[in-house]
């Protein structure tokens, strides 16, 4: 059951880890903060979402769950500014989306 789990949730997990970890090194090394919140995010959210469209199909609330993630730390560790961040995160979940269904597994 566990492992059906993990293997349905997988990729939430790891969009889940990396909002987890960006307040930290945002916190931490403040010089680096446009090049983790507008590079490292959107590129791991890109390649998750590619895999995931890639494995299993096109999920329009994959985006929307991806974006609605985010909001937890605009609550928690950032202001209201971080809400264009949402939107932004959910284009590019959208665009990994759309290029890993030209690339999805024919299993």
């Amino acid at each position: 059951m566990f492992k059906d789990i993990l293997k349905k949730y997988y990729y939430y997990l790891l969009i889940i880890t990396a909002y987890c970890i960006v307040p930290y090194l945002v916190f931490t090394y403040t010089g680096t903060v446009m090049f983790i919140l507008l590079l490292y995010c959107p590129l791991l959210i890109l390649i998750t979402s590619f895999l995931y469209a890639r494995n299993n199909g096109f999920k329009w609330y994959f985006s929307l769950i991806v974006g609605f993630l985010w909001i937890f730390n605009i609550v928690i560790f950032f202001n209201d500014t971080a809400t264009f961040y949402i939107w932004y995160y959910m284009a590019f979940s959208l665009v990994g989306q759309f290029i890993g269904v030209l690339f999805k597994n024919k299993s």
